[in-house]
């Protein structure tokens, strides 16, 4: 065995431990307890029921079991009719709500909006694209819209979402396909994502999350696609697609991490130092992206988008308290922001102070650090609805947005 295949067995088994390490956590966490969100976004703690939950387990294992032994697959002509009806059904909840917006998608939403008539308050000072400037590549998204959908965008978006879900699913499936030659397990699992009621609920939520997961999708499919055939035509694909991911959401921001942790991993263990083109690609396209939306904004508003509320002050109010939970918005870093002037640099000065208190209070108290990230990871992890339910609660709905 060569230095480097052992390398790769040693990180390959590494990197096993510690995933399996962690969904171990989570699986018992939920068997044992849950995290619900109210309509006010606060999150409860709540217990389940162990024998439940024993009986559902073993309610699928044998049904899978079932499957499995009397050799029933799923066909396309299934898959096809499961296809239609999940479309049917988004399409049907969205005519029959007409939520509109609410929040910081209504926000950026009216953005876009006073662009269309000229008003550009929101990216002047104390403005909320002059705030949060990483919503800019959002809300050019909502004014290009506009354009097509006019008063009704917000209806128009959200049927833009049931299209960018289902192009998700289809990336999702190709992956799937790339990573496991089982037909039966590739269709199982789309008509899985069929069945994962929560990330259709989020069909009526104009935040750029489920386009953004589409883009995302694409660029891993495509990844996958240039690993296994190294085509340079790949190459663009995966990196036009996370930018666009980015721009509309920076949380996939983790994403385009990871393909280019998984690209240099690739690299080491193949011993292609051509890994690095895509490398670059992705990195180039990322910051031609945010250059783009930048100007873009500028060009439309004749305003220099501003630096904005300082990304480290999220990092210091996710270590806080808040009403929601532990570690969750509590508005901290828009009042850091507004309480020091408007100034990115001072702000952020203040967030590294909050910082260093906060790991100094973990350091004095461990008991506490323990349980505020027990229940911070729980609130995330172990709510089953993924606040699907909470996106479409307090939302008013059958008139026309703002």
């Amino acid at each position: 065995m060569n230095e480097v295949s052992r390398l790769e067995k040693i990180t390959t088994s590494i990197i096993k431990i510690i995933f399996l390490i962690i969904v171990a956590f989570l699986f018992i966490c939920s068997i044992f307890g849950s995290a619900t969100v109210n309509a006010k976004e606060h999150t409860d703690y709540i217990n389940d029921n162990l024998l439940m939950h024993i009986a559902v387990i073993t309610g699928v294992s044998a049904i899978t079991a079932f499957m499995k032994y009397k050799k029933i697959k799923i066909n396309k002509k299934v898959l096809i009719v499961a296809i239609l009806l999940w479309i049917v059904a988004c399409v049907s909840w969205i005519l029959m709500t007409k939520f509109q917006p609410k929040a910081d998608q209504k926000y950026v939403l009216n953005s876009a909006m006073q662009f269309r008539e000229n008003k550009f308050s929101s990216v002047q000072e104390k403005g909320y694209l002059y705030m949060f400037p990483h919503q800019c590549g959002l809300t050019l998204y909502f004014y290009l819209m506009s354009f097509i959908f006019n008063f009704d965008t917000y209806l128009g978006l959200q049927f833009l979402n049931v299209c960018a879900l289902l192009v998700a699913f289809f990336a999702i499936y190709k992956t799937m396909k790339q990573l496991n030659k089982n037909s039966g397990i590739q269709r199982a699992t789309f008509l899985g994502l069929l069945l994962f009621i929560p990330i259709a609920l989020y069909i009526t939520f104009i935040y750029g999350n489920i386009v953004g997961l589409a883009c995302s999708s694409l660029a891993v499919m495509f990844e996958m696609c240039y690993l296994k055939s190294e085509k340079k035509r790949y190459i663009i694909g995966m990196a036009l697609f996370e930018s666009l991911a980015v721009a509309l959401k920076s949380n996939y921001l983790i994403v385009l991490v990871a393909m280019v942790i998984l690209l240099i991993v690739e690299a080491i263990f193949r011993k292609k130092i051509k890994y690095i083109t895509p490398i670059i690609a992705i990195l180039v396209f990322y910051i031609c992206g945010n250059y783009s939306v930048k100007l873009a904004i500028k060009s439309i508003t004749n305003t220099e988008v501003n630096d904005g509320v300082p990304s480290i002050t999220y990092i210091a109010m996710g270590m806080q308290e808040g009403k929601m939970a532990q570690g969750w918005y509590n508005g901290y870093n828009k009042k850091i922001y507004k309480k020091n002037g408007y100034n990115s640099q001072v702000a952020s000065d203040k967030a590294k102070e909050s910082i260093r208190e906060r790991i100094e209070k973990f350091k004095n108290d461990p008991k506490y650090a323990v349980d505020f990230y027990y229940k911070k990871t729980v609130s995330q992890w172990n709510n089953p609805t993924f606040q699907s339910i909470w996106v479409n609660l307090n939302r008013k709905g059958r008139c026309r947005a703002e």
